[in-house]
Formats: C-alpha cells, sequence, structure tokens
C-alpha cells in the first residue's frame, strides 16, 4: 500500500530524514483541541480507579505503558487527588500514545499549501509492504458531521479509544488521513526500504532540494524516486 506524509521544509523534518524516522506526536499537542480528545459520555471515575489502583501501584510505568486498556489509561498522578477522568485521560495520552499522520494522495493542492508551507516543503511516499511491523497499526480516520463521544465505561475499551483518535470533523475530510498510532511520542525508526518516493514542492529552495538530495546520497542505499509535484 502507497501511503504519503506531507512535510514543511524544517530541519527537524530533514533530521528525521537522516535518521530514518519519523515523528509521533503526543495527541495532547495537536492544534486542534477535539482531535483525540472527543466529548464522552460520563464514567465513574473513582469506580475504575479503585479497581485497578491496587494493581497498578506494584507496576512500573514502563510496564503499565505495555497493559492492555484500561489498566494502561490509569497511569500514577503525580497529585493523587488530581483524579478526574480528563486529567487521567490527559496523562495517558502525554506518557503512551504518540501519532504521525499520512494520506493516500501525493497531489491534494490543499494538503501542499498546509502541511508542506505552500509547497516549500516535500512529500515522503512509503510502501507499508516493505515495513509491515512499523506500519502494522495504520488506520483510516474517519469524518464526521457531528464528532461520536466515546464510552469509556464500555469493557472493549480498546473500541471506544479508535473512536476517539480515530476520529475527525467533516470539514478535514480533504486529508484522507490515515495515522499511525504507537504506545510512545517521539523519533521511531522505519525501515529504509519502505521510503519509495520524495516528491519535491513546486516553490523548494535549492538549498532544501540539495540537502535531500546529499541525504539520500549519504545514508540510503536503495533507488529512491526523486520527483517535482506536477
Amino acid at each position: 500500500m502507497k501511503i504519503y506524509k506531507y512535510c514543511p521544509p524544517k530541519r527537524n523534518h530533514l533530521t528525521n530524514l537522516v535518521k530514518s524516522e519519523l515523528w509521533f506526536r503526543s495527541p495532547n499537542n495537536f492544534d486542534d483541541n477535539l482531535d483525540s480528545n472527543l466529548p464522552h459520555k460520563q464514567i465513574p471515575t473513582i469506580q475504575i480507579v479503585n479497581q485497578f489502583e491496587t494493581d497498578l501501584n506494584n507496576y512500573s510505568i514502563e510496564v503499565i505503558k505495555h497493559l492492555t486498556p484500561p489498566k494502561g489509561l490509569i497511569l500514577p498522578m503525580q497529585n493523587p487527588d488530581d483524579r478526574s477522568f480528563e486529567n487521567l485521560f490527559k496523562n495517558f495520552k502525554q506518557n503512551c500514545i504518540g501519532i504521525t499522520c499520512f494520506t493516500g494522495k501525493p497531489s491534494n493542492k490543499k494538503m501542499w499549501n498546509e502541511f508542506a508551507e505552500n509547497e516549500t516543503g516535500f512529500c515522503l511516499g512509503f510502501e507499508t509492504e516493505n515495513d509491515n511491523a512499523f506500519f502494522r497499526e495504520l488506520e483510516e480516520v474517519k469524518y464526521y458531521k457531528e464528532l461520536p463521544k466515546p464510552d469509556y465505561s464500555n469493557p472493549i475499551l480498546e473500541k471506544e479509544l479508535e473512536i476517539n483518535f480515530l476520529s475527525k470533523l467533516s470539514k478535514y475530510k480533504f486529508e484522507e488521513e490515515l495515522r499511525l498510532i504507537k504506545l510512545q511520542s517521539g523519533g521511531i525508526r522505519f525501515n529504509k526500504e519502505s521510503l519509495q518516493e520524495i516528491i519535491l514542492g513546486r516553490n523548494i529552495s535549492n538549498y532544501t532540494e540539495k540537502r535531500i538530495m546529499n541525504i539520500l546520497k549519504g545514508n540510503y542505499k536503495h533507488e529512491i524516486i526523486v520527483r517535482k509535484n506536477i
């Protein structure tokens, strides 16, 4: 499956290319304050906390991160009295969730303008089959006129978390977004062979174009197609 990631011509994006990494952001840092932060049905927070608190006291945070929800949702709080569900969930997203975004089309003018700084950036093209382990959690975002409300009292909590992380308003439908969600944030390495193509924006600077070509020459042994956006 071919997927694409639009990038601005920033130093950190070029550094990620050198390291063959993609950056996974905590959803707490998204620009849209509803993204991954949907209004939810009211739940008995104290009941959930009490149910798992004894068990969690025996685990380190590193272990808790990899527990199946809802145990992995209830991380230790710095302030024991600050246990509203909103704070618990915010803490969970900050410590345990990282998201990076893709789309299925490399020729979306609005995407070039918004995410590649008016075509001064570039677009990375990946073949997911060349790194199935890395792209295993890739999912489509669903778009709604009215956002759904997750029910975190549902015993199948994974389903409700998917609703939260994979739902956006219909005004963003032009993005045709695919999301890769990991249980950590920061830079995560991909198999270099999965990077198959780099499309350069029509307004890319000579410096950025030469920098990309030098990065490919010095860090990637396989052939990567490089072309200008038409």
